[in-house]
């Protein structure tokens, strides 16, 4: 999801309803003003990314923490997804285990990036996929883990893939912003975590947001 990509697509379709001899039908007009509205959308989250990521790197970021159960963002997230999941006949393979996973986190910002991370599974996986999300804790540590069986990232591309608006071959086809993953990075360090990547190309990806489950450390109580 590229800047120029929304705009172009918003002027072209005011374009098309300023031009007084296009005459548009009800349904076009339609049309055109849906596809503005979307690519409005498209254009406010982009913005609303490169916001939150100015705030992180300028140390202005403040959580908004409390204390609840990991294994909530698992439906929360297949909720938010579940229509883009179904335009391609895909699904959302949940393993949340039977117990409670506590943590002490910003509940809106980790959902924001467990979202990121099975939007970008669900982009480069094929039609009909399964996408697995395993919430778990381990010691002192909380993990939401998305693996899909898309075609994999290659060695060269990964090393860059947490940088501000880098964009692989794959992801420009996909429509990738290049603000996804760099936001997932943030919000992990925010909280005093991190994320983990395992691909292989022709063999998918595992990506782990991992997070200390009392909070960063400044802030364990």
């Amino acid at each position: 999801m590229r800047l120029r990509t929304p705009l172009t697509a918003i002027r072209t379709a005011v374009g098309l309803l300023l031009d007084r001899h296009t005459r548009a039908a009800p349904a076009q007009r339609r049309q055109l003003l849906e596809a503005v509205e979307r690519n409005a959308e498209r254009l406010q989250l982009l913005a609303d990314n490169a916001l939150e990521l100015a705030r992180f790197h300028a140390g202005q970021l403040r959580l908004q923490q409390r204390r609840f159960d990991a294994r909530e963002l698992g439906d929360e997230v297949q909720l938010a997804i579940r229509p883009l999941l179904d335009a391609k006949e895909q699904r959302l393979a949940l393993a949340l285990g039977p117990q409670p996973v506590w943590v002490f986190a910003d509940h809106r910002r980790i959902e924001r990036a467990v979202l990121n991370l099975v939007s970008n599974a669900h982009k480069f996986s094929p039609a009909g996929a399964e996408i697995r999300l395993a919430v778990r804790g381990i010691r002192d540590e909380v993990i939401w883990e998305v693996a899909d069986s898309g075609p994999g990232i290659p060695q060269a591309d990964q090393v860059h893939l947490f940088e501000r608006f880098f964009v692989s071959a794959s992801a420009r086809s996909a429509g990738g912003s290049g603000l996804g993953l760099p936001i997932v990075l943030a919000s992990a360090q925010a909280h005093g975590g991190r994320v983990e990547v395992d691909s292989e190309v022709g063999r998918g990806s595992v990506f782990r947001l991992v997070v200390p489950a009392a909070g960063p450390m400044s802030d364990a109580r």
